[in-house]
């Protein structure tokens, strides 16, 4: 049964979804980064082939608000967090974030 997910405002439809967590779509991107509570854990999806995309929020403790940290996105294959088949990053851009997001499913549900 094919079931749609909107991530970031993109909707997206699959049928071997296993796991799916997102916190990543709560996200007020038209606030400062300071202003939102990000973690490590924002977003994952694991399919029945294996694959998971993950994606979190890594600081840097910067003081400078462009470089307070970065958005990581993931593509793991068979739980191998040791060697990723994708690593993105993004920063505090939505429109990239999403446009990561999609290359990583993409390469995950192909």
């Amino acid at each position: 049964m094919i079931k749609a997910y909107s991530i970031l405002d993109d909707v997206y439809e699959f049928s071997d979804v296993s796991y799916y967590y997102d916190e990543l779509s709560s996200v007020n991107f038209n606030s400062e980064v300071s202003d939102e509570v990000l973690g490590e854990d924002l977003l994952m999806i694991s399919f029945s082939n294996g694959m998971t995309v993950d994606v979190g929020w890594y600081h840097s403790f910067e003081e400078d608000e462009e470089k307070q940290g970065e958005f990581v996105i993931y593509v793991i294959k068979n739980e191998d967090w040791e060697s990723p088949l994708l690593r993105l990053t993004s920063g505090w851009d939505k429109s990239s974030l999403g446009q990561k997001i999609k290359q990583a499913l993409d390469l995950s549900h192909n």
